[in-house]
């Protein structure tokens, strides 16, 4: 019980400091590191074993009516891949585990900055969190940055800087609606307000694979997480045995048509 007291008042002090300050800093990595394994416990894949790739399908809608379909590659060694076709153009994101890269046919290496704003890949490096045994890794170092509240439900909202002290927050609930622990991810955003780059709200959660999977996800902007596309899972796949070149960065043939868009980086195509 004494235990029990003393984490509550340590808890009080984290969450109770000004955003941006962090309190107690081994302690706050500490609390933060729980929080996301919590989370991890509940939501993720077993760890170890031989690397698998989670492959998801889903379909875009945008409120101009512009429909797409974006094929998400999540590997469990932390990698991705994302082919994002939207209208009559198809783009190419991809994390080899040290750079991003992105490109319609030659894949460019990317900055972090660009990285964390770019929404597509914001999304699939929280989703990556799940089955990768070093979660957000890609985006730095986890940290507590106080309470908050995201798809109107209580959460911790997480700092995650870089070396650059560049932050990419996300918000995780820790209990549900019935007050039962429920560690969830509700949303991501490169900035506090997600006004500047907007954010991504996480939705709909099925088990899948051996891992619990947002079926659908929305691209929103601002405090008032006002929805502006929409992305709904049709498929979602475990490949036990991936192929070694899914995730390099190398050409891609260049693909504006319907025809062409179930091409893609497989197991057949890499």
């Amino acid at each position: 019980e004494k235990r029990q007291i003393k984490r509550q008042e340590e808890m009080v002090e984290l969450l109770s400091a000004p955003p941006g300050q962090v309190r107690f800093e081994d302690v706050n990595k500490k609390y933060a590191a729980q929080v996301i394994h919590d989370w991890k416990q509940r939501d993720g894949m077993e760890p170890g074993g031989d690397t698998r790739v989670l492959k998801l399908v889903d379909s875009i809608q945008t409120v101009t009516d512009e429909n797409g379909k974006q094929e998400l590659w999540l590997s469990t060694d932390g990698k991705f891949r994302i082919k994002w076709s939207l209208g009559n153009q198809v783009k190419h994101y991809l994390f080899d585990g040290k750079n991003f890269h992105a490109g319609e046919t030659d894949l460019q290496p990317i900055s972090l900055v660009e990285a964390k704003t770019c929404l597509p890949v914001a999304q699939a490096v929280s989703m990556l969190a799940a089955i990768h045994d070093v979660p957000l890794q890609p985006f730095g170092e986890v940290q507590i940055d106080g309470s908050d509240k995201a798809m109107d439900q209580n959460a911790y909202r997480m700092k995650v800087v870089d070396q650059d002290d560049d932050p990419f927050f996300l918000w995780i609930r820790m209990y549900d609606e019935t007050g039962n622990p429920s560690p969830r991810q509700l949303k991501v955003s490169a900035n506090m307000d997600s006004d500047d780059d907007g954010g991504v709200l996480f939705a709909d959660w099925r088990e899948k694979a051996g891992v619990w999977v947002p079926l659908q996800r929305e691209f929103i902007t601002g405090i008032a997480e006002t929805s502006f596309l929409k992305l709904i899972n049709q498929a979602c796949d475990l490949i036990e045995d991936p192929d070694d070149g899914m995730f390099e960065p190398t050409p891609v043939a260049a693909e504006t048509t319907p025809e062409n868009e179930h091409q893609g980086p497989d197991k057949e195509q890499p």
